[in-house]
């Protein structure tokens, strides 16, 4: 289980979900085991709980500090069953519990070991960083590793570990100086009372002090590169070159994967190359039916659910989904196209096997070479904060380790193709489905970076996708599309991500909720909050940015560097 599972009365925070305006997040770090192991209510399935035909038994080899505060450990796994199978080794960490509260463990490794017979007998190696468990200080800024005592615990689930030694620190130390997100809750973490039980008497002990650390000051810095070959283009052109390729009235797409959920602009002259881009989550999401006529290529069906469904319909249903407004007078050829239907996330992270991953992602970049797709938009790594969200099915897990690992791994598969990429979404917090586009998700910064931020943060340094997407929802009063601190400060400054960063498919003032309280996004403020590419657009965004230029509200020379990151990656996939 990549999510704790338990009655619905255990889930103390319940009701802090699907509000329509405002999202309290007051459970603060406390999202899934962290919660219940650290309230000491014990959950229906655990989190990394699993079953098998077999059994097995996990023992200690070796239990040391490799390299600064690099932990290495070495375990023997054996099938003591009847039947063959597979185990998954976890490693948690309890840490320190001086100065501020911290949950009872945290997920630090993992892995899924080989298929084993009965009897037999593997050594596995597993290895983290004692940094990966610093606590965010909000009054300081900074990620801190509190002095005192870290148990190491390894098990096959949160509910069922042993604890295999423990690591000390003589004094505090700074991990990495940042600089606060603005936005504070008004309320305070749920804190609960932890209690350790722990004989730690005759266990191995490894002391680490200052010198294993590198400590980080973060200097916000970062420079867009402006591109000489569209230095000179006109206004308009920038403006086109930041917003989604979009249809005029009565125009066809010629030569296009149909199914396609966008690409950038092919109305700039010079401009002779751009990039496509299919959904997710499970594989290529592709019309299976379309036509061909002299025109090209046109879609039978306004959106896939109809095309799934096509051949159920009657014939009067058919008749209102066939008549689109460009494709009602065309007839053609019936043709058919397929992509493989891989597991959804849940399912994938519930392997804890990243080879595994990689191979699914291998098979989706394989697929957008057929089709030539550049960029996936998957895959989704938003975090399981509560057991009932309409999207967990997309998204891998309540954990930011597994999520990021299992990102990362997808990511890896699909870009060891040559041109193809993934676009990592939705960053960030986009933890439910109802008023989405306009709910404003409450949280404290320490929530925010040590939970919902990790797993992208993860995702990024291990993989490097191309691109990411920001979610809908505001983020403590500001839409994550729109919030500067969040794309400029954290995503470029702090994690020198230098990739594409792009809106989710958004028409500018557009809210499905008339009476939400909180304004919807535009074109103008995505790009001005640091977004490159506003999507799905459509011309009142290409409008909005033209006029705003004329206006002096938005910057030649802001557009000129965000129109250039576009530019960069189309040239990247098109090289």
């Amino acid at each position: 289980m990549a999510s704790t599972w338990s009655k619905i009365e255990d889930y103390k925070f319940i009701n802090d979900f699907g509000q329509l305006d405002d999202t309290k997040y007051v459970e603060g770090i406390y999202v899934g085991y962290r919660y219940f192991n650290s309230a000491g209510v014990k959950p229906l399935y655990p989190f990394g709980f699993g079953q098998s035909y077999t059994n097995f038994e996990i023992k200690k080899i070796s239990f040391i500090n490799k390299k600064n505060d690099q932990i290495l450990i070495k375990v023997s796994v054996k099938n003591i069953g009847k039947y063959k199978g597979k185990e998954v080794i976890q490693i948690y960490v309890s840490p320190s519990q001086e100065n501020q509260d911290k949950p009872y463990q945290t997920l630090v490794a993992f892995k899924k070991t080989d298929e084993l017979n009965p009897e037999q007998e593997s050594l596995n190696i597993l290895s983290f960083k004692l940094s990966d468990v610093a606590r965010y200080d909000e009054k300081n800024a900074y990620y801190i590793l509190d002095k005192g005592k870290y148990i190491v615990r390894v098990g096959n689930s949160s509910e069922n570990t042993k604890v295999f030694g423990y690591i000390t620190l003589d004094e505090d130390i700074i991990i990495e100086q940042l600089k606060n997100i603005d936005g504070k809750p008004d309320f305070e973490d749920y804190k609960p009372e932890i209690k350790y039980n722990d004989d730690l008497r005759g266990l191995e002990k490894i002391e680490l002090s200052k010198s294993n650390f590198r400590s980080r000051i973060v200097k916000y810095d970062y420079k867009f590169k402006v591109h000489e070959k569209i230095s000179n283009l006109f206004d308009d052109e920038l403006s086109r070159i930041c917003v989604a390729n979009f249809r005029e009235k009565g125009e066809v797409y010629i030569d296009k994967v149909v199914g396609e959920a966008g690409e950038t602009t092919t109305k700039v002259e010079s401009l002779k190359k751009y990039f496509t881009m299919v959904d997710g989550p499970a594989g290529l999401r592709i019309n299976k039916k379309f036509g061909i006529d002299e025109n090209g290529s046109f879609r039978l069906c306004e959106n896939l659910l109809e095309d799934y469904m096509h051949d159920f319909y009657t014939e009067e249903q058919l008749k209102d989904v066939d008549n689109l407004e460009n494709n009602k007078d065309r007839k053609g050829e019936i043709h058919y196209q397929f992509a493989t239907a891989l597991p959804s996330a849940t399912s994938l992270a519930q392997s804890f096997n990243v080879d595994f991953v990689e191979k699914c992602g291998d098979l989706v970049g394989e697929e957008m070479d057929i089709y030539n797709v550049h960029l996936w938009l998957a895959p989704a790594l938003n975090i399981h904060r509560n057991i009932l969200c309409g999207r967990n099915f997309e998204y891998y897990s309540e954990d930011p380790l597994i999520s990021g690992k299992m990102a990362a791994a997808m990511t890896r598969g699909v870009q060891s193709h040559k041109n193809r990429a993934t676009t990592i979404k939705h960053y960030a917090c986009n933890n439910q489905e109802f008023n989405r586009k306009n709910n404003n998700s409450i949280l404290s910064e320490r929530a925010l970076r040590e939970i919902y931020l990790k797993g992208f943060r993860i995702a990024i340094e291990e993989s490097s996708p191309f691109a990411l997407m920001t979610s809908y929802n505001l983020i403590n009063g500001i839409h994550s599309s729109q919030n500067k601190q969040l794309l400029i400060d954290v995503l470029r400054s702090e994690w020198r991500y230098d990739g594409l960063i792009m809106s989710d498919w958004i028409s500018s003032y557009y809210t499905a909720n008339k009476v939400s309280k909180y304004p919807a996004q535009n074109s103008l403020d995505n790009i001005r909050g640091g977004n490159n590419l506003h999507m799905g657009g459509g011309k009142d965004d290409y409008l909005l940015l033209i006029n705003s230029l004329k206006e002096g509200k938005l910057a030649r020379d802001d557009l000129l560097q965000y129109a250039s990151k576009v530019y960069e990656t189309i040239e990247l996939v098109n090289n």
